[in-house]
């Protein structure tokens, strides 16, 4: 299980479920009475709500969180079942109380480098993060109705493993929830006519925002080549990453990655960059470029400036 299977195990109840902890102390407390102090978990009503409420094998939803925040290595049981959180997060500072948020840096390394995710238990999360980002975010992905099977069936074939994975509905929506938070997906919803309908785009802006100030620590300009390099070793689900390249591998005939293309959600991500005035993308008429694919136009880029009031 992980929080792919995990359906309770979203990220707003793994951050109440580490805030409690934190409140706790070094002292904890019984891994029951914790799952009882977290008990309103399992009343929901939120952005998860098509995902597993109440109780599950007579089980508190709280208790698969805490399932998961073991397997996360953000805290530990002793054997009076007494629960704790590390101690490296217990001395975390969280700026206004925002775990969310401060646990964001830490789940992201967790969730998409190979490595981390294999010792959380996590280890299908990766490659089911790339997929998500080969998806083109100019076709419409619904975040329901099973129509991203079909998809995996497509580019991957029928006995893919991710087709089990994250075909079914609860284990795609959970991955979206998790992307979102990462900052790699946008959900959005359409109204149209009398009905609405929620959309998933595969799009890396925020993730990359964030990792700007480390792409560039010791250089205000890198070539394309150098700044997707860096991005792939911070987050390996990037073009060029390791988890990506074994999802790519195994793609079929004309879903195969173009050869001196960026995929078409990194190419989004870096114009929305550009756009924010983050970044500059440049090409140099004498330089080798990358071409960026925002669907029905085509951009080299040669150079990536990182523009932002704070890199001046």
């Amino acid at each position: 299980m992980s929080v792919l299977s995990n359906f309770p195990a979203i990220p707003n109840r793994v951050a109440i479920a580490c805030e409690y902890l934190h409140f706790l102390g070094s002292k904890g407390d019984l891994r029951e009475n914790v799952e009882k102090q977290l008990s309103p978990l399992k009343k929901g009503g939120n952005e998860d709500s098509e995902s597993q409420d109440g109780k599950a094998d007579g089980r508190t939803i709280a208790g698969f969180v805490v399932d998961e925040i073991l397997k996360l290595g953000l805290s530990s049981l002793d054997e009076e079942r007494v629960l704790r959180l590390n101690d490296e997060y217990l001395c975390m500072q969280v700026p206004e109380g925002d775990w969310a948020n401060a646990l964001r840096p830490i789940l992201m390394a967790k969730l998409v480098m190979p490595e981390h995710a294999e010792k959380s238990d996590q280890s299908s999360v990766p490659e089911a993060l790339s997929w998500l980002l080969v998806q083109d975010p100019y076709s419409t992905l619904p975040f329901s109705g099973g129509i991203h099977a079909e998809q995996i069936v497509r580019q991957l074939g029928q006995q893919d493993a991710l087709r089990t994975i994250i075909g079914n509905n609860q284990r795609f929506q959970n991955l979206i929830y998790w992307a979102r938070y990462l900052g790699l997906a946008e959900r959005v919803s359409l109204k149209i006519g009398a009905s609405s309908a929620d959309i998933v785009i595969p799009d890396p802006t925020e993730a990359l925002a964030r990792m700007l100030p480390s792409i560039f620590v010791d250089q205000r300009e890198l070539s394309i080549q150098a700044f997707m390099q860096r991005a792939a070793e911070y987050c390996p689900v990037l073009d060029g990453g390791v988890a990506r390249v074994r999802l790519e591998d195994r793609l079929m005939g004309d879903f195969e990655p173009k050869e001196g293309h960026l995929s078409r959600s990194t190419s989004l991500a870096l114009f929305r960059l550009q756009a924010r005035k983050l970044l500059r993308l440049e090409k140099p008429s004498d330089a080798q470029a990358r071409i960026l694919d925002l669907g029905k136009a085509h951009e080299p880029v040669s150079h990536v400036r990182y523009t932002a009031p704070e890199a001046a």
